[in-house]
């Protein structure tokens, strides 16, 4: 999040008593309640399809932070040639539906209708996880300040979970097999 990037922007926003917070957000909420939406809806598609993927930090590599805090910490700041290396290799996938998590929303919608159109007794929690991560993902439209790469990270592990689950056994019927 930039906003508060500005020593006195910083600054105004912690000293804005709460009443006065409060009034300005339901002012927006009830009087422009359109250019609200549009930029709720501007702000969960830079999360969500990651059209600026620079803009949100898909991989960070080597050790960096306030000098203080790194201090803190006992650590010296640094980046390997094998982190730059790292970096690089990432980089190759940056424009590519890898490093969009429309991706596997889309992934995970396809999933959960096709696990919850088998309706297998073990497919039920795989579905869960797949509506569950998608329901996490849309809560974003309300949440997000940022589009900070790993926020909506949930949802493209739950996907991945539920593309090995369904590959293992792909078929829309399954055959029950005794075990002798």
């Amino acid at each position: 999040e930039t906003l508060d990037a500005d020593d006195a922007v910083r600054k105004a926003l912690w000293r804005t008593p709460d009443a006065v917070m409060a009034a300005q957000w339901r002012e927006v909420l009830t009087h422009r309640t359109g250019a609200y939406l549009a930029h709720r809806l501007d702000v969960f598609w830079q999360a969500l399809a990651t059209p600026d993927l620079a803009a949100c930090l898909p991989v960070h590599v080597g050790v960096s932070g306030p000098p203080q805090m790194l201090e803190a910490l006992q650590l010296a700041g640094r980046q390997d040639p094998e982190d730059l290396a790292m970096a690089r290799y990432a980089e190759r996938f940056y424009r590519t539906p890898l490093y969009s998590h429309l991706t596997f929303a889309a992934i995970a919608a396809v999933l959960a209708g096709f696990l919850l159109l088998r309706r297998d007794p073990g497919d039920a929690p795989i579905a869960a996880l797949l509506v569950g991560a998608l329901g996490f993902t849309a809560s974003f439209f309300v949440i997000s300040v940022a589009c900070d790469y790993r926020y909506l990270y949930v949802l493209d592990v739950a996907s991945m979970t539920g593309l090995l689950y369904v590959a293992l056994d792909p078929g829309l019927s399954r055959r029950r097999r005794r075990l002798t």
